[in-house]
């Protein structure tokens, strides 16, 4: 099913960092959408990781993957959808540490609400539930997630896996 790679490669390094909130009600998701969201938010990951463990084994080499999920995969979300894809990808990520790990290191950054178009479709009431909980009170950026990213790909990181990094500012301490 996937083309293999045989060769002196360095590529080390997955980030799996793709989303789809659409910011709806459960009541309101026809099967249709549901396979899109799932498809992408969960099925892409999944694939991706798959065939770069996959390449990384056939070259002998050893990587680091790192998931994007997001808050909502923690809390919950006003789009349920979303909320379990993101919960997916935490899972998935203890999973592939647990079972590949002489192979992978495998982090999850979860990020709070981030400045993107995404933030449109956020509920007003729910982006100010999140901000309320904020210890800092400035805006986790995207630069902070792509620093957080660096830091995971990094050998500064080289003993942590199958962990999730809560870039929340402090709005939910675990």
């Amino acid at each position: 099913m996937f083309n293999q790679l045989k060769d002196d490669s360095t590529i080390i390094g997955l980030v799996n960092n793709a989303g789809i909130y659409k910011g709806e009600s459960l009541l309101d998701y026809n099967e249709a959408m549901m396979d899109t969201v799932l498809n992408v938010n969960i099925k892409g990951p999944t694939i991706c990781s798959k065939f770069f463990i996959e390449n990384l084994q056939l070259n002998n080499q050893k990587g680091k993957i790192i998931n994007i999920s997001s808050i909502s995969g923690q809390e919950g979300s006003s789009d349920a959808l979303y909320g379990l894809s993101k919960a997916a990808i935490i899972g998935l990520t203890k999973s592939l540490a647990l079972r590949f790990f002489e192979t992978v290191l495998v982090n999850t950054v979860a990020p709070t609400m981030i400045e993107t178009k995404m933030m449109e479709k956020i509920p007003t009431w729910r982006k100010e539930e999140y901000y309320a909980h904020h210890l800092i009170k400035e805006a986790v950026s995207a630069n902070d997630v792509a620093n957080t990213v660096n830091f995971l790909l990094s050998d500064e990181s080289n003993h942590y896996t199958g962990a999730t990094f809560d870039l929340n500012n402090g709005g939910y301490l675990r």
